[in-house]
């Protein structure tokens, strides 16, 4: 990802005629990979079957950016805006192999289990591109 945002950010550069980079040219550089996400992204839901994609969607539009949410909080979203029908032990499953994937990271806070995506830019654009 790191490496995307740089080569955005010197094509903005270059463009302009300029030696620096500012803000601007970060903004612009984010809303171009944004705009092109599948490109970037499409790995990553490539590999994820329809369950996994369900609970990632949820999770994505129960936290902005990367912050924790709580396994209850996105059961709930998803049993409202996805699959009602997705058992327990099948969410548990799917938010098991998100994080094998790296598309998802799970922990503890105050006794209850949390998950978020670390990916900052792909939880946006999952958000943006995948309603629920």
């Amino acid at each position: 990802m790191i490496k995307i945002i740089c080569y955005h950010l010197i094509n903005q550069v270059h463009k302009h005629g300029r030696s620096d980079i500012n803000l601007n040219d970060l903004r612009d550089s984010i809303y171009l990979i944004l705009g092109e996400g599948e490109r970037y992204f499409d790995h990553y839901l490539r590999r994820l079957n329809d369950n996994q994609k369900q609970v990632l969607v949820g999770i994505a539009h129960s936290s902005p950016g990367q912050d924790w949410v709580a396994f209850s909080e996105a059961t709930s979203r998803i049993g409202r805006g996805l699959d009602p029908r997705m058992s327990e032990e099948t969410l548990r499953a799917s938010i098991e192999s998100l994080e094998l994937y790296g598309v998802l990271e799970t922990g503890f806070e105050g006794g209850e289990k949390k998950a978020r995506i670390p990916i900052g830019l792909f939880s946006q654009w999952v958000r943006q591109n995948h309603k629920i």
